[in-house]
Order: C-alpha cells, then sequence, then structure tokens
C-alpha cells in the first residue's frame, strides 16, 4: 500500500480540496513515508466540542510498517481555516509517523510523551507539538496557496 486518502462528508468542492491539502502535506511533511492510510471526516462540530476544529488520532498502533490515522475537520469554516486546520492535523500525523509524539495508556492512565519526555501536565498552548503543528500550517498553507488553483 502506497498512501490511501479517503474523505467523508462535506461538499464536493471540500472533498476534493481536503484530498489535494492532503497530498500536498504528505510530499511535504512525509516525503519517505510509502505506508499510510488517512481518513478524513468533514463534519460539523458540536458546541460541546469546545473551540476544537481539528483532531487527528492513530489508529493502528500495534503495526510498525502500517500508519492508519483518522483527521477529523469541522467543514463549517471559512476556506483558509479549513485548508489551515487540514494542514494543522497532517503535522500531527508526521508527529505521530516518526513518533515524535506518543500518546499511552497504562493502567487506566493517559500519558503524552513528546520526543521521549513526559508531557502529560503540559498546558495546551505550551505543548511544543502544538507550537510546531501552528507553526507549520501557516508556511504549509502559503506555499500550497501557491502551488495550487482553487476552483
Amino acid at each position: 500500500m502506497s498512501m490511501l486518502v479517503s474523505v467523508r462528508g462535506g461538499s464536493a468542492f471540500q472533498k476534493k480540496l481536503a484530498s489535494s491539502a492532503i497530498e500536498f502535506a504528505k510530499k511535504e511533511l512525509l516525503p519517505k513515508i510509502h505506508r499510510i492510510a488517512i481518513t478524513v471526516k468533514l463534519r460539523k462540530f458540536h458546541s460541546d466540542e469546545g473551540n476544537v476544529v481539528g483532531w487527528c488520532t492513530y489508529d493502528d498502533l500495534t503495526k510498525k510498517n502500517h500508519r492508519v490515522f483518522t483527521v477529523e475537520v469541522c467543514m463549517d469554516q471559512p476556506l483558509e481555516g479549513f485548508i489551515k486546520t487540514i494542514l494543522h492535523e497532517m503535522v500531527h500525523v508526521k508527529q505521530y509517523a516518526f513518533a515524535e509524539m506518543q500518546q499511552q495508556y497504562e493502567e487506566g492512565k493517559h500519558r503524552t510523551i513528546w520526543k521521549g519526555n513526559d508531557h502529560t501536565k503540559t498546558a495546551y498552548t505550551k505543548s511544543p507539538w502544538e507550537k510546531e503543528a501552528y507553526r507549520l500550517q501557516n508556511k504549509l498553507y502559503v506555499k500550497f496557496m501557491k502551488h495550487s488553483i482553487i476552483t
């Protein structure tokens, strides 16, 4: 398997745009990763989810050579936010794929490990994985928009 992308939900335009952004981000962030599957769910987010507009989950934690991810994106965003959210979540895909970030569940406790260090108690705004994702989403967005034709 090479890269397999499946986009669910949203309009035909949103699906096409999401696929393009995922493929672009994969080339930029994961050029040497050949076996990866990404399911993108475009959906409405609910008020009980707070201000969240995207999620990334690493779905296959048992196989080392097969990476399976789900990226969820709020489809009710302005175009720029929609694209940036996808790119942001793809940074998290990169972080998981290279084991920079790991989620560990042991004895009912959740831990977040970043580059070998426990960051379970690190605030969201200070977390190194989010700082990287926000920084790279903006750089990727500029590059994506220069090389894309949005129709």
